[in-house]
């Protein structure tokens, strides 16, 4: 994969890396990020389209993790020996996810020229392992809560209790947009009306 010589078809030696967690009193695996590593010998147009591809998959990851109380998810996204690391964030406010680069362009050193470059690779990966490992915690607490609700309610009379299902409409993302956070300032987006400015040009022409 790091072989930038190398000229082989990318697509069958393409490497998907799905992190999921496990309950400890439950079989089923809970998806956490989708990581994704692509060989260096790829056109511009594949690397931006597996991109996108990636971040709709971890929004979509994202979005059912919402009924956990998780807003927010971290992964990476690898081009030969270059490496992004990405935030995605559900903004309720806004219903949409924004995607942000969590550092500079990090990069597998191949030579010892590139060796000073392994600090900000470690700093990275210890970051995403602090911020995996917390989200593990955070999605077993939520089940855990699951469960107690579950126990008391074979107990208690649920007539008065609210129902499962409002509240994980509390925390379940609807279908929303995906914007990717620009690195210099945020710039405002205008949208054009075309039928009104034909309708002006029109009525100028009208009065000439």
């Amino acid at each position: 994969m790091f072989n930038t010589y190398d000229m082989a078809p990318t697509y069958p030696r393409k490497i998907d890396l799905l992190l999921k967690c496990q309950h400890s009193n439950k079989k089923d695996l809970i998806d956490m990020c989708s990581n994704e590593f692509k060989k260096a010998a790829v056109s511009k147009s594949v690397v931006i389209s597996q991109q996108a591809k990636n971040m709709r998959i971890n929004a979509s990851i994202l979005s059912t993790n919402g009924l956990l109380g998780v807003t927010d998810t971290m992964y990476f996204d690898v081009v030969g020996t270059d490496a992004y690391l990405f935030l995605l964030r559900y903004l309720r406010e806004h219903q949409l996810y924004l995607g942000s680069l969590v550092a500079d362009v990090l990069h597998f050193p191949t030579n010892a020229l590139f060796l000073g470059d392994l600090r900000s690779l470690i700093t990275a990966l210890f970051q995403f392992k602090q911020f995996v490992l917390g989200q593990e915690k955070m999605i077993r607490r939520a089940i855990n809560k699951q469960l107690a609700r579950k126990r008391s309610a074979t107990i208690v009379d649920t007539t008065n209790l609210p129902s499962s299902s409002a509240g994980g409409d509390q925390h379940s993302y609807p279908p929303g947009y995906i914007f990717f956070s620009p690195k210099a300032a945020l710039q405002k987006k205008v949208r054009i009306d075309t039928d009104n400015d034909d309708t002006d040009k029109d009525n100028e022409s009208r009065e000439g």
